[in-house]
Order: structure tokens, then C-alpha cells, then sequence
């Protein structure tokens, strides 16, 4: 007999429609403190969550996929930035640190494309 273990409840980003001619400074998707329940850990707590950030927009656009420790621009501690082609989607699996207040989210590195993203983080056990 198999034992399956539904593991922890995965959290999802709000949905939002895509966005028209966005901006590095539009939020494409997010995961706020709240959402993550990161406002409630202590100052020395972590989590480790595995994230799926899934993006694209009808012409080339480089991403900025980060963990922030707010939600100034400049506050990311873990980005990367994947790029994907026109009329094209992707999907990246990490794992990531959090800690007290950190938030997760999906902006664009470059300027001027009609995009979409959208993030589901899952604490590990």
C-alpha cells in the first residue's frame, strides 16, 4: 500500500490581466509578506520555499524574477533574469531563502512588451 503526503498548501500569486506596454516598474506577478506569512516570522526565522515563476509577452523580454526584502525597486537580494522570445512562455523551478518580510515577484528588465506572469511558492518541509 502507497502513502501519498499532500505536503504544504501552495501559495498563488493574485491574478492579474496582462499587462499592456509595461515598465521595469510594473508588477507582472507578486507575492507579498502577507501572502507568504513572512510578516509573522522572527527576525532570526527562515523558510525555504520552492518557487515556480511562470512568464511571457508577445515580443523579446528579459525578466526580473526576485526575492525582496520590500517592495522598493532596489531591495532585491536573490534576482535572476531569464529572457524569453517572442509569442513565447517559460516556467522556472528555484528554491529560495525567506526570511522576515520578504516578498517575491516578477517585473521586466526591459521596457515596452505586452506580458503576463504568475508565481506559486511552497513552503518545504
Amino acid at each position: 500500500m502507497a502513502f501519498f503526503d499532500a505536503g504544504n498548501r501552495p501559495i498563488s500569486s493574485t491574478s492579474t490581466p496582462p499587462i499592456g506596454a509595461g515598465s521595469t516598474t510594473a508588477l507582472y506577478a507578486i507575492l507579498d509578506s502577507t501572502m507568504l506569512g513572512t510578516k509573522d516570522f522572527r527576525t532570526d526565522q527562515k523558510g525555504i520555499a520552492q518557487v515556480t515563476w511562470i512568464m511571457g509577452a508577445d515580443t523579446n523580454v528579459t525578466w526580473q524574477c526576485e526575492v525582496c526584502t520590500s517592495t522598493a525597486l532596489n531591495a532585491g537580494v536573490d534576482v535572476f533574469f531569464p529572457k524569453t522570445i517572442t509569442a513565447q512562455s517559460a516556467q522556472y523551478v528555484t528554491k529560495v531563502e525567506l526570511y522576515k518580510d520578504y516578498l517575491i515577484r516578477i517585473r521586466q528588465a526591459s521596457s515596452g512588451a505586452n506580458g503576463t506572469g504568475y508565481l506559486i511558492a511552497e513552503y518545504q518541509t
